[in-house]
């Protein structure tokens, strides 16, 4: 699995700590949601390095255009960047499916994005 997967389900599985689950299976997601946020947390860090290396420097750091958006320094930097953040992106991570007992209701949105990460049951 890619760690970009990881970062793309981070904020779904966040929303899943909020639900009530017994016992067990709150442990289990917690120390999954855990286990995310720090893959998350390098993916960001990482990520950050790479704009900062190709972005237009303010006081060495990287000045943000009024949309959020940064402008390269060079504009032939793009195909770099790209290619940096691909190779964040492809960063191979290892999970294992948490089973857990399925919530009366969630998202088909939600679904897709904890794909991989969780499995439900019925009860």
């Amino acid at each position: 699995m890619r760690i970009i997967n990881v970062v793309k389900a981070f904020p779904a599985v966040q929303e899943l700590t909020k639900r009530e689950f017994p016992f067990a299976a709150a442990y289990a997601l917690n120390k999954l949601f855990k286990r995310m946020q720090e893959d998350a947390s390098f993916y960001a860090t990482n990520e950050l390095k790479i704009v900062s290396k190709y972005a237009v420097l303010e006081d060495g750091k990287i000045k943000f255009n009024e949309d959020g958006r940064f402008s390269f320094a060079d504009p032939q930097a793009m195909d770099g960047y790209l290619k940096d953040i691909k190779e964040l992106s492809d960063i191979e991570v290892s999970y294992e499916p948490l089973t857990i007992p399925a919530p009366d209701s969630i998202s088909p949105e939600t679904l897709n994005l904890i794909e991989g990460f969780i499995e439900f049951k019925e009860e």
